[in-house]
């Protein structure tokens, strides 16, 4: 699900973020209820999420063999 990697899904999410503000909708989410959250701990839970991301990533390409990598 990578919902903004092509230009495709892009120019769909600017055509539904303008129909949503056509229609007075301020803002959306996606599919998550909107919460009051400290600042910091928000910054500090997205560098958790970002560190894992990373893990993955980092083993994803450990798992390569040599000659797959470019």
């Amino acid at each position: 699900m990578f919902l903004l990697e092509s230009d495709w899904s892009g120019r769909l999410l600017m055509k539904l973020w303008a129909e949503l503000k056509i229609n007075g909708v301020r803002s959306f989410t996606f599919g998550v209820l909107a919460c009051d959250i400290d600042a910091g701990k928000a910054l500090l839970d997205e560098i958790h999420w970002t560190a894992g991301h990373v893990a993955w990533l980092r083993d994803k390409v450990q798992e390569l063999q040599d000659e797959e990598l470019v």
